[in-house]
């Protein structure tokens, strides 16, 4: 299961990266993916997975049932990580640097991916490195495909 939103653009792992995640993810493994995101992003993940399989809007209820249903989340947002938390569910979280330590818990269970550059982690998103043109901060963009991948692929083999 994949939540892409993360509350604001410059948090927010840029669509194709999860996009290649879900087209790796599909050659490799016989999976469902389920992908939460918002309306404005829904058409491009409807060009990759079922349509039954692509949500957004969704009330707390339903985002709990699907996070609770779920066998592996990979997100972009904490509130999702801390609530998959509580019951337990594997989860790897896509963190940028703008406020980096500040809401997440230790777990067993949860993974935490960032950019491998920490020089400017702490900004509090107030980011002067971003470049014209890229909505999200280069500590975001800056999370690289294949370590996600590495830390599925270490859950998925468990």
């Amino acid at each position: 299961q994949i939540h892409t939103s993360a509350g604001e653009p410059v948090r927010e792992w840029p669509t194709v990266f999860f996009l290649e995640v879900i087209r790796r993810l599909q050659m490799v493994y016989d999976c469902n993916i389920s992908v939460i995101c918002s309306l404005k992003e829904k058409p491009k993940y409807l060009d990759v997975c079922s349509a039954n399989s692509v949500f957004s809007e969704l009330h707390a209820a339903s985002l709990l049932n699907k996070i609770l249903n779920a066998d592996l989340i990979i997100c972009n947002e904490t509130s999702v990580s801390q609530i998959a938390l509580v019951y337990n569910k594997i989860c790897i979280t896509l963190l940028g640097g703008g406020h980096f330590d500040r809401f997440i818990g230790p777990s067993i269970d949860s993974e935490y991916v960032h950019a491998t550059d920490t020089s400017c982690f702490g900004c509090n998103w107030k980011c002067v490195h971003k470049k014209l043109g890229h909505s999200a901060a280069p500590c975001v963009e800056g999370i690289q495909i294949d370590n996600v991948m590495e830390r599925i692929e270490f859950y998925v083999t468990q």
